[in-house]
């Protein structure tokens, strides 16, 4: 114990991930709508600047990652 009040936990609702389910469907729907209407011409660019957008981020996560002062089992409680 390190002396700090407790905190309660905090609980998640069903609603939580119905919204979360939600949000998802929608970005689903409108990524489906949006990639349909590409030229097919234009397909390869943007799958080019997609990959490459995504590199970057896996590359920013490895080092955040990297410089990170604890890991998820130290932060479990009990």
């Amino acid at each position: 114990m390190t002396g700090e009040p407790h905190r309660p936990v905090e609980r998640k609702t069903m609603s939580d991930g119905f919204v979360a389910l939600y949000i998802f469907m929608l970005a689903a729907i409108a990524g489906h709508v949006i990639i349909s209407r590409v030229p097919v011409i234009l397909h390869t660019p943007l799958m080019s600047g997609s990959n490459f957008i995504h590199g970057i981020v896996l590359v920013g996560a490895m080092v955040v990652l990297g410089h990170a002062d604890t890991t998820l089992l130290s932060q479990q409680p009990g």
